[in-house]
Formats: C-alpha cells, structure tokens, sequence
C-alpha cells in the first residue's frame, strides 16, 4: 500500500478544514463565548455595558427572525410542486404518508421524553431569563381551540405575517330583573404580535397544491418561486456565517449576566441527553422496526450499505449535502429502482426532517420548562402540529432547525430570543439529527419500492419480464437489459419473420 506524500496529506487536511470551516468557527465562538463572560463576570458590567456586549447576537436574532415567513413559504410550495402527484400518485401518496407519519411518531416520542425527563426543570430557572411570557393570563380549551382554526384561515396575508388573531375577555357587571349584579364575561377576537405561522403555512400549502393543477399555466410561477426558494438559502448560508459572532455575543452577555455557570452547563447537559436518546430511540427501533414489518428486509444490511452517506450526512450537517451520496448508495449497493430514488430522495430531502422535528419539539418544551410554563393539553396538540409544519420548510442546510425553534417558540408565546439559550449546543445536536434524517429518507425509500413493487412491476423485471408485454407483442421474448430512469428492452423477432435474430431496441 503507497504511503501519501506530505502534500497529499496537507492538501487533503486543507480540504477537511474548508469543508468544516463553519463548524470550527461555530466551536469556537462558543468556548470563546464562555471564557469571555466568565472574566466578564469580574467587572459587574452594568445593564448598558452587557446591552452592547450583546448587540451583534441581537442582530444575529433580527436577521433570523427576518427569514422565517420566506424561508418557510418557499420551501413548502417548492417542495409541494416536485411531487408530481398526478404523474406518480401511488407512489407519491405512499411518501408523503411514511414521510408524515414518521415525523409525526418522532414528535410525539421526543414530547415523552421531554415531559418524562423534564430537563428544563432539573435545576432553578437561569437568572437571565425573563419572567414568564404568558403571564397569569388563562383562556379555556374551547376558545384556545377555536382561536387555532381561525389562525389556519388568516382574513388577510400580509397581516399574517406579523399578527395572531387571539380572544381576549372583557367582563361586565349586568343588572338582574330580581336586582342582582351579575358578572358577565365578554369574548372578543383582538391581533397580537407576532407571526400567524401556521396561516401562512395553510396558503404555502393551498397555493402549493393550486400550482400542481395548473400544469403548464402555473409552469413560470412554480420557476419563479423555486428561485426565491434557492435566493432565500443563499441568505440562510449568509446567516449562518456570520452566526458563530452573534453565538459568541450572547454565550459572553448572557453568562456574564448569570451567578452559576454550572447549572446552565447541567440543564444544557440534560436537553443534550434527552435529545440523543430521542434520536436513539428513533433511529434504532422505529424505522428500522418499520423497515422490517413493511419491506420484510434487513435494516442491517441497509445501514452497512448506507454509511457512506450517513457519515457525509454528520460531517456536513446538511442533508442537501448527502443528497447524492445518497441516491449512490441506494441505487448502486442497495439496488433500489431509480424511479424510487429519484422521486422520492429529493422530495424527502425537503419534507423528512425526523429528526428536526423532534429536536424543535424537545427544545421548544425545553424552553417553556425554564420559563417554568404549565402548558395545557391543548398547547401541547399545537407543539404536534407546528413542529411537524415546521421541519417540513426547514431548509436542508446546517443550523436551519433554529428557525424552525422560533416558529415553534412563537405559538407558545415565548420571546424569540429565548432560542439563544440552545446556540451553544446546536452544532453538535444538528450532526446527529441530519443523519437521523437521512437514514428516514433512505428506510422511506425501501419501504415505499416494496409497497410499490406491483406498480413497477419489480418482480417480474427481474426474472426477464416485462409488463410492457402486451397481447399486441406476446410473440416477442423481451429482455430487461437496463434500469435506468428511460430502459432499453431487446426483443428477438419471431422464427416465421425475415429478421430472425435481429434485435431491436425499444425505447420505454
């Protein structure tokens, strides 16, 4: 075996560094962050001096805040519009249940585990906190519910963006005919700050679903908002550089601003632990049960063909990133059909996000139990429905997830720049569930090829057959001799012709 020259060993070194240039910087800024606020500590900095410490993380939280309505209505129409529903709509409808069904399990294991293990509540709420945002303020499960619905249905979109609709209660005293008073209770709808996340989400959707039906008509539209869709990444990746400044502004102000470094260092410890066991429990036992109880295959087998894609998945944090890997992988060792694959592995990239999906929902909870929150059943059915909204526009890229937090964080009424507090432990978390999310989309894929193999007509493809085999040509033998996304089929013309033994090539 050659030994790599020096070069060869620098020039590759260089490579693994620019790769996770990000990723070092993120590191960093986060040990930088903390030593600074720990001599910071020292001087008692006052209100003013700790206000202008933090000014670049609040400036980090402006621009995120900024991107959430775009990211998140491009990313739905973009990703509804790649489904091709009408040209594959067997297989597409057999996607988008595993994909919603899967995410759906991963929210509901990581709301168990967070109210289970409550790692909020492991220790006194952090000083820096401010007092609980909802207040003492009470609403009943019915006007809660209601207010949900009518939420869904925004009377105007561009006051979505930055108003709820809310009820509110007024009470007053009413004169009885026997000469009592009684107080009566008055309901009213009144707009509240802060975005109508899940109305856009309902018009991302219906406008998503519009285009699909409007085939060539809505064609420049579709194109102009996948644009968008890529314009807006562009500034999502723009964000997330000058992020590790804004993470070292907030790491240093708020710890400066904290008696017991320690006890964040626990709480952050325990979200840590709940986060991996959610991602354990998910990867490991779910979808690999799944696997075997629909496809009746060897989830084992699948993982070992699949690591090189898991292991780019980890150390670039994206899953846009893994996309060809991927599709390598799965196509060339695990020798899924490519009209699987290239369907499927796109759309999953853009709409799977198991793992995202469980992360916002612990971390969301995680947040309301520092706040010392006693959320309600009712709240706890919007966490479900956001999150699983939420981590289908999450952009593929590394970091999205703290977008998605803050929409997560918006329906339970907690400030947006209480996700500051889950900035020094996201780079580490989001290695582990980009990889869940591209182990769910590759496990989506060998599920949806066995439930489909009929459709394809896998079985008989590979014994030689065709279903291109009609009663029009059943005196030809047809040959499968390729795979690819427009196959070849030779056939040899029958004994009683002029051509006997001639092939032909027909193109599928």
């Amino acid at each position: 075996m050659k030994m790599p020259t020096p070069r060869e060993c620098y020039v590759t070194s260089l490579k693994l560094i620019k790769s996770n240039l990000l990723v070092i910087f993120t590191i960093t800024a986060v040990f930088s962050g903390l030593m600074l606020g720990i001599i910071l500590q020292q001087f008692h900095i006052d209100n003013q001096g700790l206000m202008i410490i933090g000014f670049p993380g609040e400036i980090l939280l402006r621009l995120l805040k900024l991107l959430i309505v775009p990211l998140i209505i491009t990313s739905i129409i973009t990703g509804i519009t790649s489904l091709e529903i009408k040209s594959s709509s067997k297989i597409a409808l057999r996607g988008l249940t595993y994909y919603f069904s899967t995410t759906l399990f991963a929210i509901l294991l990581g709301l168990i585990l967070v109210v289970t293990i409550k790692p909020g509540l492991r220790n006194e709420a952090p000083a820096f906190l401010e007092e609980s945002p909802l207040g003492a303020e009470t609403r009943s499960t019915v006007d809660a519910a209601l207010d949900m619905i009518r939420n869904l249905f925004p009377d105007n979109f561009v006051k979505a963006c930055f108003t709820n609709t809310k009820t509110v209660y007024s009470y007053r005293l009413t004169n009885g005919t026997n000469g009592t008073v009684t107080n009566t209770t008055m309901r009213e709808l009144s707009d509240t700050s802060g975005i109508n996340m899940s109305g856009l989400v309902c018009i991302a959707f219906i406008i998503g679903i519009a285009l699909l039906t409007m085939k060539e008509e809505g064609e420049s539209l579709i194109a102009l908002i996948k644009v968008s869709n890529t314009l807006v990444m562009k500034l999502v990746i723009c964000v997330l550089w000058y992020s590790p400044i804004g993470i070292l502004s907030l790491i240093a102000k708020n710890v400066a601003e904290t008696d017991d470094i320690g006890q964040m260092l626990e709480q952050l410890g325990w979200l840590i632990l709940t986060v991996l066991l959610g991602l354990s429990i998910h990867g490991f036992i779910t979808l690999p049960l799944l696997y075997v109880i629909i496809s009746m295959r060897n989830p084992f087998k699948l993982f070992y063909n699949l690591l090189p894609a898991l292991l780019v998945a980890f150390g670039t944090s994206s899953s846009s990133g893994a996309m060809p890997v991927t599709m390598r992988c799965l196509e060339g060792r695990v020798k899924i059909d490519k009209r699987i694959t290239q369907f499927l592995i796109p759309i999953g990239t853009t709409i799977n996000m198991d793992g995202t999906a469980l992360y916002e929902a612990i971390a969301a909870i995680f947040i309301a139990q520092l706040y010392r929150l006693d959320l309600t059943f009712i709240q706890y059915i919007l966490v479900v429905l956001t999150a699983t909204i939420a981590s289908v526009g999450a952009a593929a890229i590394p970091s999205s997830g703290l977008i998605t937090i803050m929409i997560v964080l918006n329906i339970l009424g907690i400030p947006y720049n209480s996700v500051f507090i889950i900035f020094s432990i996201d780079w580490f978390l989001d290695r582990f569930r980009t990889t869940v999310n591209v182990w769910g989309d590759s496990i989506g894929a060998g599920i949806v090829e066995s439930l489909s193999a009929s459709d394809l007509d896998l079985s008989n493809e590979k014994e030689g057959i065709s279903k291109f085999c009609t009663t029009s040509f059943c005196r030809f033998g047809y040959q499968r001799q390729s795979m690819e996304s427009q196959p070849i089929i030779k056939y040899t013309a029958a004994p009683d012709t002029d051509e006997e033994g001639k092939e032909k090539e027909i193109e599928v």
